[in-house]
């Protein structure tokens, strides 16, 4: 947590060439990898709201 919690700062603080949307996509799909049923839910309903 130590190294992911700074790395989910820096892309949220639109360091990406992503969207919202692309990022939200490709959380879910590392989510689904690692079977992370609560995060999944979570970012589903973030998902949703920007696309």
């Amino acid at each position: 947590m130590k190294v992911m919690v700074p790395i989910g700062k820096y892309f949220q603080e639109s360091h990406s060439s992503m969207s919202d949307a692309e990022r939200e996509i490709v959380v879910n799909l590392i989510n689904a990898k690692w079977h992370a049923a609560y995060s999944n839910y979570e970012h589903e309903k973030t998902g949703e709201k920007v696309g």
